[in-house]
């Protein structure tokens, strides 16, 4: 990370002493195509959930992102001078998180009668795989020679697969050592190391949403932007494994609600070249699905069970970064 930030440094430096016009020339072909590069951070967790009968919740198990760097790149065609009249504009963008320990999984059971909590553990979480594809095109609309809105469609891809490790478990027991199932957890419970793989997760989301922005130049060589972005068509495949008791959990989650805001101030040293620092929320909650289980051991025999409205899922990150734009 500290490379990246020398190396835009200088790039800004060397930027500003070769400034020029920002209002370029008019061009025979009214549309620019840029290339982007960026660096930057999750920060947040995805939730695994299982809800009883009653829609009360039975199980949650957080997978923390505390942080999660990863690299990304982009493409963008829009128009060459989008200030001057309307236009069509377009833009794909994949990241790639780096395989890391990204903090801890938590794991909690409300498997009582009363609802209280039955189970406990926690692990070290490694983030394996982080995967982020966007994609959106509309159009920019120029409401005055400074204000720019653009209104669009987009769609996002999103892959994570996590595994949590070693830690240790609070599992409620009686004066014999066995486990008690349904039991409350009491205060005097005392920690049980945990050794290896315990519980890998991954989560696949599909979103398609609308979205709209507002920018604004702040002087000759910088711009402001600011967008949002809804949506109930949020769709989520995920699929858990329990390494200790060999059990797999498949669920689908259709609807929910997703929101999108960000933030993001640019720097433009030449008409082809662009720096920017950005920062946005991302928030879903899907809406209760249906989970399979099956035992995965050998000799299992037909042990698969399927149960409605079970299965959980939400995804609470920050994402902030820096980038790089070169247009052509």
């Amino acid at each position: 990370m500290k490379n990246i930030l020398v190396f835009l440094f200088f790039v800004i430096i060397a930027g500003t002493l070769l400034a020029e016009e920002l209002v370029p020339p008019e061009k025979s072909f009214p549309y620019t195509l840029s290339l982007s590069q960026s660096a930057g951070f999750l920060y947040g967790r995805g939730e695994e959930r299982v809800y009883k009968q009653d829609g009360a919740l039975l199980s949650r198990l957080i997978w923390e992102m505390k942080p999660l760097f990863y690299y990304g790149a982009g493409l963008d065609i829009s128009r060459n001078n989008k200030h001057g009249r309307t236009g069509f504009s377009t833009a794909l963008s994949l990241k790639a998180g780096f395989p890391s320990l990204s903090g801890i999984m938590e794991d909690r059971d409300w498997d009582t009668q009363d609802g209280e909590l039955s189970n406990y553990s926690t692990h070290n979480n490694y983030t394996e795989g982080a995967l982020i594809l966007d994609y959106r095109a509309g159009v920019s609309i120029p409401l005055d020679s400074r204000l720019l809105l653009e209104l669009y469609l987009g769609f996002s891809w999103m892959h994570f697969n996590w595994i949590g490790r070693d830690g240790y478990i609070l599992y409620p027991e009686n004066q014999y050592g066995s486990y008690l199932n349904g039991a409350a957890l009491g205060p005097n419970a005392e920690k049980e190391p945990y050794n290896g793989p315990a519980v890998g997760y991954s989560q696949d989301w599909m979103l398609v949403f609308p979205g709209a922005g507002l920018s604004l130049p702040l002087g000759r060589h910088f711009n402001i932007a600011f967008s949002f972005q809804w949506s109930p068509l949020i769709f989520c495949r995920a699929r858990d494994d329990h390494f200790a008791t060999k059990t797999e959990y498949s669920d689908s989650m259709n609807f929910g609600l997703y929101v999108e805001p960000r933030a993001e101030i640019s720097f433009i040293p030449t008409e082809r070249l662009l720096l920017s620092l950005y920062c946005s929320w991302r928030k879903l909650e899907a809406n209760p699905g249906n989970t399979i289980s099956r035992k995965t051991g050998v000799n299992t025999g037909d042990t698969s069970a399927g149960m409605a409205n079970a299965a959980g899922a939400a995804w609470n990150t920050i994402d902030s970064g820096i980038g790089i734009t070169i247009r052509f």
